[in-house]
């Protein structure tokens, strides 16, 4: 514009606020997730701003190498990620300029920073004050979360529902609770009931908002989870803030993977905020975990028959407070008075499986 105003067509809003904003009504690629700023003075505005935060676009889409414009659309919408879109935006308007007209605004020494540099910049931020602190846990809780779903390819002892490790601990949790390594005086299978109580740990259960393993006090079972990893030397851990820090971190994922795809910006922006595994070590990994179930129940009949003649889903969240011999119960035993059903002494039950574990 040779007056020096700002045209109707090379500044349009995509995030933020301006009285005169109006979505565009064309079709052309993300045109209609634009919004045109009608008003004069407030488009001559938008370059008084410090910075100006922007999109370059070409035929009403972003140029290569910067986010569709529906995709950021989409994220502010996104009720899941309204914190995260606090965040990283803020109060900051975010700007869809022509592309040739913001290499003349630069070269006029206008502080246009590009989307991509200020998402950088947003994402640093983040990882500084949520996820800096409990980035070694959150590197834990990745490496936790890969493992504990990689399926058992050793092909023996498969089950339909679930895998080894999780056979394993369900039943033992079932029979002896939480106070399991009072029971068992093998200390190598109460070894591997801690280990993959822990793996359970970080690869579910510190990410459910609430404690749902009805079958413990919540009290109990992370005092208990507090006593095992300490036996790992890992301490301080605070689940919420963990679980807060891993979903803010698994959202800033998936969204940067829509944004960027393949790029390198993908690889760079992730670089930002990604986890620190240093602390990974000491955690099992999975296979050898299943592995060493396997050659300990070899050794321990009882235990195997236990844990491989009565196949469970394994989710934790099944467990009861009900009689945990109630599940051993075959099909030629069905009356609530008959005998069979009528053993119910727990306790006993206890002594005589610890017995038989030499």
């Amino acid at each position: 514009d040779p007056s020096g105003a700002v045209s109707a067509d090379s500044i349009f809003l995509i995030h933020g606020s301006l009285k005169s904003a109006k979505t565009l009504s064309g079709m052309m690629n993300d045109s209609h997730y634009m919004q045109e700023i009608t008003d004069q003075e407030e488009r001559d505005g938008v370059l008084d701003q410090e910075d100006i935060v922007y999109i370059p676009i070409l035929r009403y889409g972003s140029v290569e190498g910067f986010p569709a414009i529906n995709q950021i659309c989409a994220m502010i919408k996104d009720e899941a990620c309204k914190n995260l879109v606090k965040d990283l935006y803020g109060d900051t308007n975010i700007y869809a300029i022509k592309e040739s007209y913001a290499n003349k605004l630069i070269k006029e020494g206008y502080n246009l920073i590009s989307f991509n540099d200020f998402i950088k910049t947003k994402l640093q931020e983040i990882y500084d004050n949520k996820f800096k602190n409990v980035s070694v846990y959150n590197g834990l809780v990745e490496y936790a979360k890969q493992e504990y779903n990689k399926s058992d390819s050793s092909g023996s002892y498969s089950y339909n529902r679930n895998t080894i490790d999780r056979q394993f601990l369900w039943h033992m949790l079932n029979i002896f609770g939480l106070d399991y390594d009072i029971h068992i005086s093998d200390s190598k299978i109460v070894d591997l009931i801690d280990k993959c109580m822990i793996m359970e740990f970080f690869a579910d259960t510190i990410h459910r908002f609430q404690f749902d393993i009805t079958k413990f006090k919540s009290s109990d079972y992370f005092a208990h989870m507090t006593k095992i990893l300490a036996k790992i030397s890992i301490t301080g851990i605070n689940s919420n803030e963990i679980r807060d820090a891993n979903v803010s971190y698994n959202a800033l994922n998936r969204w940067i993977e829509k944004f960027y795809d393949n790029s390198t910006n993908n690889t760079d922006m992730k670089k930002v905020i990604k986890p620190d595994t240093s602390l990974k070590g000491k955690l099992v990994k999975i296979e050898d975990l299943r592995k060493s179930i396997k050659d300990a129940l070899d050794n321990q009949p009882m235990l195997k028959y236990i844990v491989c003649s009565h196949e469970v889903g394994g989710n934790l969240r099944e467990l009861t407070s009900e009689n945990p011999l109630s599940g051993f119960r075959n099909s030629y035993y069905h009356g609530a008075n008959s005998w069979s059903y009528r053993m119910n002494d727990t306790e006993s039950f206890k002594k005589l499986v610890s017995k038989t574990i030499v």
